[in-house]
């Protein structure tokens, strides 16, 4: 019934072509009370819940990205965390799943339902009012592809009947680089390009991840004056929502989030550099800093073994950079027919090896466990020898 209703506002964004407004560089914009908003939404029942908005009236063409926030009581404070990168009080406003161009949006029940339970921090059903109504609130947030601030509209409310899940900690929400300089070069941004065209930056060992999965990843790695590359938040055909750019021209110098437009990173001095993204912020943020060169060693293979090939030691990995620094290899291994067990070595008289008891992500250490592999998936493990940081991601 919800999305067989009429939606109040164009599809597209403003296709004229005025000037900047220099002074409303902070404009507020309509997000549109829907037309089912005096009834009551059973979230269990349904599929989607609708939302559509107008665009900013920035005074000129933008490319703009928005995402929805939901809040238990219309307040909207961003999280608070200390000199670590640690929360210490958390947001007031869960982001719903999505980002989008158009200005319209049919956002999973699901996931509106799993803001609320994660707002209210119910752990168990009898905490939550039993099949009654609570008032909710939502904000649309519109991010322009230049160095402007995000743009907020209006709240609105709605009355919804929640129903219990078990919440569950996502796994960390893997950030990405993918261009000339990743593997073979194909921009290839999608689960069959990961490793070979899309190498995931390293999980954190000092973040305590949200439970959509957002904190700190980081990747230090040599690069080439002239590479091109971006960095971008998922390997699925997402239209490039979430990705980081260069404004103004190839550079590092200027770096943007969300600018479907904006050029590639291109590091102009040859050597080691270590990127950092915070996707923890209501925009994700991306540094990238010269560092001075590792001390371990560049090795010129790297082998996986286990279980699933009777330890044999032959099975070579792939190297997920181009250049003789690379130290990420990425393999793809079978687990549909049952669980495995695998380690990484760099040859087979296993005077270097890496394990972990960690599923499906870990730091491996010498000498280290075999590493549990779940039954169910196919996957693209790879793993970076100067971290021990390993990753399965299921195709």
């Amino acid at each position: 019934m919800l999305g067989a209703m009429a939606l109040t506002a164009c599809e597209s964004d403003r296709d004229d072509n005025p000037v900047l407004d220099v002074n409303n560089l902070n404009p507020r914009f309509e997000l549109n009370t829907p037309a089912y908003s005096t009834q009551t939404i059973d979230l269990k029942t349904s599929n989607y819940v609708n939302f559509s908005w107008s665009q900013p009236e920035y005074g000129y063409t933008a490319a703009t990205t928005y995402s929805l926030q939901l809040s238990k009581d219309g307040t909207f404070t961003d999280a608070v965390t200390d000199s670590l990168g640690e929360v210490v009080t958390p947001a007031t406003y869960y982001n719903l799943d999505g980002s989008y161009t158009t200005v319209s949006a049919n956002t999973d029940a699901e996931d509106f339902n799993k803001g609320i339970v994660t707002l209210y921090g119910w752990e168990a059903e009898d905490e939550m009012p039993a099949d009654s109504a609570i008032t909710v609130y939502v904000r649309c947030k519109a991010s322009l592809s230049s160095s402007l601030p995000d743009v907020y509209s209006n709240t609105v409310s709605l009355k919804v009947i929640p129903y219990y899940v078990k919440l569950k900690a996502a796994g960390p929400a893997t950030w990405y680089l993918i261009g000339a300089c990743i593997g073979d070069g194909g921009w290839n941004k999608s689960i069959d390009g990961v490793g070979s065209s899309m190498l995931p930056m390293d999980i954190d060992p000092d973040c305590t991840y949200d439970v959509n999965g957002n904190g700190t990843f980081v990747y230090t790695g040599y690069f080439l004056a002239g590479d091109e590359f971006k960095v971008v938040g998922t390997y699925e055909d997402d239209g490039w929502a979430a990705q980081f750019g260069n404004s103004g021209g190839a550079g590092i110098d200027a770096i943007v989030y969300g600018d479907g437009s904006s050029s590639n990173l291109t590091i102009s001095e040859e050597g080691w550099y270590k990127l950092l993204v915070n996707s923890s912020e209501s925009t994700p943020t991306l540094t990238i800093t010269k560092v001075d060169a590792p001390t371990q060693t560049a090795y010129s293979q790297m082998l996986i073994t286990g279980d699933f090939d009777n330890w044999a030691c032959v099975e070579q990995m792939k190297p997920c950079t181009n250049t003789a620094n690379n130290h990420s290899w990425y393999y793809i291994i079978d687990a549909t027919s049952g669980s495995t067990t695998c380690k990484f070595l760099t040859d087979n008289t296993w005077a270097v090896n890496w394990g972990a008891e960690g599923f499906p992500y870990g730091f491996g250490t010498q000498n280290g466990s075999n590493i549990p592999i779940e039954e169910g998936s196919t996957y693209v493990v790879v793993f970076n020898d100067l971290t021990g940081c390993y990753q399965f991601i299921a195709k």
